[in-house]
C-alpha cells in the first residue's frame, strides 16, 4: 500500500531557516502518512490516538514526540485536539544527533518502528517552560530580518526546547496515573475563566482544599502559585487575541480581565519578555492601537 509523502519544498519553499511552526486548532482525523522532514508534536489541550504501523498511543494534553522523516504515522479518534507541529528540515539536527542520542530520554522521546511504550504527559511546567521556547522561534521566524542572527536563535531555541523534553523523559512525569485530580479540576475552571482574575479563595473553593494547601500542591506540580498559573493563562489568551482579533490593546487587556492596561501591560513583558504593542507589531505587520 502507498502513502503519502509531505514534502520539504511545500513546507520550506523560498524559506532560509527550515523550522517552521503551525498550530492546529483542532487537529483532524489524518491517515497514516510520512514527511520528508522531522516533526515535533506538542499537544496543549484535547485528546486523540496517534497511529503508527504498530501502534495506538493515546496523546493528552502535554504530550511530546518526535517523528522522524519515512516514519509513518497519523491520528484518530480525535477529541478537540490542538496541538502544535514543530517541522524541522531532514538536516537541520544532523551536527547534534549525536549529542541528542546520548541523553537517556531521548530515545522515549522519538516514535519510530521500535517505539513500544506509552507516550507520558508533560508536567504543567515543562508544558509551560517548552511552550514559551515554541513561541520565542514564531516570533524569530516571523521577524526574521538579515544580518540579525535569526536562524542561529531558531536553531538555538530548537535544540533547547529538544534537550529540554529528552531530559523531561528521564523523570517521573505528571500524569492523571497519580497526578492530583483536584488539582487538575482547578486548572480546568482557570481555563473557562480566562477572562477574569480568580482568588485564591475562588480557586481553593474549586479544589476543595484549603488556600494554603492548594498553593503548596500547585506550586509542586507547576512551579506557580494558583493565581500566578492563571495569569500566565490569561497571557497566553491575550497573544491568541492579539494573533486572531481587531480588539484594541485596551479592549484585549479588558477580555483578559485586566482592568487596568498598565498592570497588563507589565504582566504582558514580565511573561513574554516584550511589550503587547511590540508582539503585535511582530505579529501583524501594523502599528498597534
Amino acid at each position: 500500500m502507498s502513502y503519502r509523502i509531505l514534502r520539504e519544498h511545500t513546507f520550506f519553499h523560498g524559506q532560509s531557516i527550515h523550522v517552521k511552526v503551525i498550530k492546529r486548532e483542532p487537529e483532524i482525523p489524518y491517515s497514516l502518512h510520512s514527511h520528508e522532514f522531522f516533526e515535533l508534536v506538542i499537544v496543549i489541550s484535547g485528546t486523540g490516538i496517534n497511529i503508527t504501523e504498530n501502534e495506538r498511543l493515546k496523546v493528552c494534553c502535554g504530550s511530546a514526540f518526535l517523528i522522524p522523516p519515512k516514519v509513518l504515522h497519523g491520528y484518530e479518534e480525535v477529541d478537540n485536539l490542538v496541538l502544535y507541529n514543530i517541522l524541522i528540515g531532514k538536516n537541520i539536527l544532523s551536527a547534534s544527533m549525536v549529542d541528542l542520542a546520548e541523553i537517556a530520554g531521548f530515545k522515549s522521546l522519538v516514535i519510530d518502528a521500535s517505539h513500544t511504550s506509552t507516550i507520558p504527559c508533560l508536567s504543567p511546567l515543562q508544558l509551560e517552560k517548552a511552550l514559551v521556547l515554541v513561541e520565542k522561534i514564531k516570533l524569530e521566524n516571523a521577524g526574521m530580518v538579515y544580518g540579525k542572527g535569526t536562524a542561529a536563535l531558531v536553531y538555538a531555541y530548537l535544540l533547547q526546547l529538544l534537550v529540554m523534553l529528552s531530559r523531561s523523559k528521564e523523570k517521573p512525569l505528571y500524569t492523571e496515573a497519580y497526578g492530583n485530580q483536584r488539582i487538575a479540576t482547578c486548572i480546568a475552571f482557570m481555563e473557562k475563566n480566562l477572562n477574569k482574575s480568580l482568588s485564591l479563595t475562588e480557586l481553593s473553593d474549586q479544589a476543595h482544599m484549603s488556600a494554603s494547601t492548594l498553593n503548596r500542591y500547585f506550586r509542586l506540580y507547576t512551579g506557580f502559585s494558583p493565581v500566578e498559573f492563571h495569569i500566565r493563562r490569561r497571557i497566553k489568551y491575550a497573544c491568541s487575541l492579539i494573533q486572531t482579533s481587531n480588539l484594541t490593546m485596551e479592549g484585549i487587556s479588558e477580555a483578559t480581565g485586566f482592568s487596568d492596561g498598565n498592570y497588563f501591560a507589565r504582566q504582558f513583558r514580565n511573561i513574554m519578555e516584550l511589550s503587547p504593542r511590540q508582539y503585535k507589531r511582530i505579529w501583524t505587520n501594523q502599528p498597534s492601537t
